[in-house]
């Protein structure tokens, strides 16, 4: 990475739902950092996990409505990322078989140099680039 571009970032699914709370004080500095110097991007397959938490009833707010508002307010945006690349990087992935964790991580991991910031345990554990 060039020394003034800014960091390619990802932000799983808990960290996207906590920073539309605005719950982000017990992240590390490094991960408030990221947030507010990277450019910022989710998986599609986060919408998609937000959606289930919603027909649950685990969040209040639609996908939609919280996505629009990261963007406008973090300028966080979905990433472009063919699925084909990201379903032939998640073969890689034998540590979990949580599909969202799967999918999201091996999106990342697409991209040299991006981080994810996640406060998975597993991903953490796993994924040298994961930044709680």
């Amino acid at each position: 990475m060039e020394r003034n571009q800014k960091p390619i970032v990802y932000v799983d699914t808990h960290i996207v739902t906590r920073m539309a709370a605005g719950q982000l004080n017990d992240l590390s500095e490094t991960a408030i950092n990221l947030i507010d110097t990277g450019c910022l991007f989710y998986s599609p397959m986060v919408k998609l996990e937000l959606h289930y938490l919603y027909e649950r009833k685990r969040i209040a707010h639609t996908p939609d409505e919280i996505l629009s508002h990261l963007f406008k307010t973090a300028l966080l945006q979905v990433s472009n990322t063919s699925f084909a690349q990201i379903v032939t990087k998640a073969q890689e992935v034998h540590w979990t078989r949580d599909p969202f964790d799967c999918l999201i991580t091996a999106e990342a991991m697409l991209i040299p140099d991006a981080y994810l910031i996640t406060k998975d345990r597993e991903i953490l554990q796993y994924f040298e680039r994961a930044v709680s």
